[in-house]
C-alpha cells in the first residue's frame, strides 16, 4: 500500500511539473506553459495554455525550425494590494521555445480562447 501511495504522490509531482514549469532566463525569472503539438493535413496545429494572458502582448517568432512564443502575464488590476492567501498560476514574463519537425513553416493564423493560444503553422511551398 505504501508503494502505490508512493507512486501517487510521484506521478501528481510529475505532472505538476509538466502543467507550468518555472524555469530561469539570463533576462528575468519566467514560467514556461504547457504545449501540444500537432500534425495536421496541410501543417501544425501548436495549442499552448496561457492562462490570463493578453492576446496584444503575445509574440510569436518563427525561425530556423524554432518557434518561440513570449509574453507577460500579470496580476489583474483588481487583484492589486490584496493579500495572497494561495498561489499557483505563475506571473511575470515567459518564453517557450519548440523545436519544429523538418520542413520549413510558416504561420497561418492564430487565436486565443478561454485561455488557450492556437497557432496553426503550414508548410511553406518549394524553397
Amino acid at each position: 500500500m505504501w508503494i502505490r501511495a508512493q507512486e501517487a504522490l510521484e506521478e501528481a509531482a510529475r505532472i505538476q511539473r509538466h502543467f507550468c514549469t518555472l524555469a530561469q532566463t539570463s533576462r528575468v525569472p519566467s514560467w514556461s506553459p504547457p504545449v501540444d503539438v500537432f500534425e495536421i493535413d496541410d501543417g501544425l496545429l501548436i495549442v499552448a495554455v496561457m492562462p490570463g494572458v493578453d492576446a496584444s502582448r503575445i509574440e510569436v517568432h518563427l525561425q530556423d525550425g524554432l518557434l518561440r512564443i513570449s509574453a507577460p502575464r500579470a496580476l489583474p488590476p483588481e487583484l492589486h494590494g490584496a493579500r495572497i492567501l494561495h498561489m499557483e498560476i505563475p506571473l511575470g514574463y515567459f518564453e517557450r521555445s519548440i523545436q519544429l519537425p523538418g520542413g520549413r513553416f510558416y504561420l497561418r493564423d492564430s487565436a486565443l480562447a478561454d485561455g488557450l493560444l492556437h497557432l496553426r503553422l503550414s508548410h511553406e511551398r518549394g524553397g
